[in-house]
């Protein structure tokens, strides 16, 4: 837990009457006494609220207290020692409760940011007729690597200890592909990523599951991960607030429409293509390339340890890489698209938006080819090729890729420059934008996230017998403290 300092002032300024200013201060040791240097040159307050503002190790915006000392005075009071005691017990406690929850926020992505609104598409045939594929008008994010299996138990152990969707699958623990083990019964299922297996990795060494890409994943089960995510990651049973809603209202696996509003979703087919693709700096002009290593040359399927720099995941057909076949997230450092982005030729075929309609039963589309695709089909990584599956569908080289709106530059009253002031207009209206992203942008060594998460933690009786006391501690110094405030303001 982090202690900052800010100063809530009364400055007398020549020729104009009193006003109240925000001041931010940090120090490592406190001194309410201590003249610190005032920007604009300013003069010494008159007086100085201090406010702690505790910083949290938890995703929760920070809390801030109130200790009403007047200048002249500092500390000096028991009542001022004591109120500061409180706000700090109660600090803490606030600490110990939201540190049991904060688990249910550890899924986080590094995002490729997608610009070059307005890039025009590129045509593919489909059905005899040209079809234009990656125009994006607006910028997003895509995730630099798939969903793996650490992530994804990670939201199984929020979300699936009872598992009425079937959001875990038989095939995660039994077949040599899938890296998830589920534990115990319904009602009090858990879910771990598999031990190493020894030997089996293709290159010789112990092949490991957890930061390999899930498998065996439906859209249905795409979707909701991509609920539970908009809805801040909650831990609770499958419902509207975790999962059925959120992005996604679920319904038959192909009617279901993105929310407008959404932050978190899987790629639409334009967004994916031209995350994989598209090249705004290729060499003859902006374009796209065939595969998503940035070349418009079929790739080699070498080991990561012989990336040749257009290398991927595939032709894991037979034998041992048949049972073993996938590669870690992002082992192909040297093989990304133009736009950062990794295996989205190879490993896991990833789903997307799209909706093939041809049909009496409606499919959704995948794309990016997998570990299984066979050297004779190298084709199938590349730009003109894109399959379509029942959203049912489940295989140990399906996964996801998750994409979102890109970050807010912290700026929220829009003067140009990111300080004190835009804290202001956060603490007013916290829809405004992101607390972690202004933390972020203001150069705060801080971790904060935007808003509580929607389930709150039911604190040990240890823990609530303080907070209550903190509480009740600062509910009688603040009634004795106020008068005092009062004739320091009027």
């Amino acid at each position: 837990m982090n202690v900052r300092w800010w100063y809530r002032c009364l400055f007398t300024v020549p020729g104009n009457r009193r006003r109240l200013t925000n001041i931010p201060y940090e120090f490592e040791q406190p001194d309410h006494n201590s003249r610190k240097s005032l920007p604009g040159g300013l003069s010494q307050p008159d007086y100085c609220q201090p406010w702690v503002l505790l910083l949290l190790d938890t995703p929760y915006p920070a809390r801030r207290y109130s200790a009403h000392f007047r200048r002249d005075q500092p500390m000096k009071t028991t009542a001022s020692f004591a109120f500061l005691a409180a706000s700090l017990t109660l600090a803490i406690c606030f600490a110990t409760i939201f540190t049991s929850t904060a688990q249910a926020n550890d899924v986080t992505f590094d995002w490729a940011t997608i610009g070059d609104v307005d890039n025009e598409g590129d045509a593919q045939e489909v059905n005899g007729e040209p079809v234009l594929f990656g125009a994006v008008d607006y910028t997003y994010r895509i995730s630099k690597t798939e969903v793996t299996n650490t992530q994804y138990t990670h939201f199984l152990n929020s979300v699936a200890d009872t598992d009425p969707n079937s959001l875990y699958h038989t095939l995660m623990s039994s077949s040599s592909r899938g890296g998830i083990i589920r534990s115990g019964s319904s009602g009090s299922y858990t879910y771990t990523v598999k031990p190493d297996s020894p030997g089996n990795d293709p290159g010789g060494g112990a092949y490991t599951y957890g930061n390999k890409p899930v498998g065996n994943v439906t859209f249905f089960s795409a979707m909701r991960f991509i609920n539970w995510l908009e809805n801040g990651q909650p831990i609770g049973p499958q419902g509207t607030s975790t999962t059925e809603a959120g992005v996604y209202t679920i319904g038959n696996g192909t009617n279901e429409v993105r929310n407008p509003s959404a932050t978190y979703f899987i790629p639409s087919e334009d967004e994916w293509y031209k995350a994989a693709y598209y090249d705004p700096n290729k060499p003859g002009g902006a374009g796209y390339y065939d595969y998503p290593t940035s070349t418009d040359e079929e790739p080699d399927n070498n080991l990561p340890s012989a990336d040749t720099g257009n290398s991927a995941n595939f032709g894991s057909t037979s034998g041992q890489d048949f049972l073993y076949p996938l590669t870690d997230v992002g082992a192909y450092t040297a093989s990304a698209s133009p736009y950062g982005t990794f295996d989205q030729g190879g490993n896991a075929t990833e789903w997307n938006e799209a909706v093939f309609t041809d049909t009496a039963n409606p499919f959704r589309f995948t794309r990016g080819g997998s570990a299984g695709t066979s050297e004779s089909s190298v084709g199938d990584l590349g730009a003109s090729v894109r399959a379509f599956t029942q959203p049912t569908a489940q295989g140990g080289t399906l996964g996801i890729r998750v994409a979102s709106l890109p970050e807010q530059d912290g700026d929220f009253d829009n003067d140009n420059d990111v300080d004190g002031a835009d804290f202001l207009v956060w603490q007013r209206d916290p829809n405004v934008g992101s607390l972690s992203v202004w933390e972020d942008t203001f150069g705060a060594p801080l971790s904060l996230a935007s808003s509580l998460a929607s389930t709150v933690a039911v604190p040990e009786p240890t823990t609530g017998t303080m907070l209550l006391g903190a509480m009740a501690s600062v509910g009688l110094l603040m009634r004795r403290r106020v008068l005092s405030s009062r004739r320091i303001f009027k």
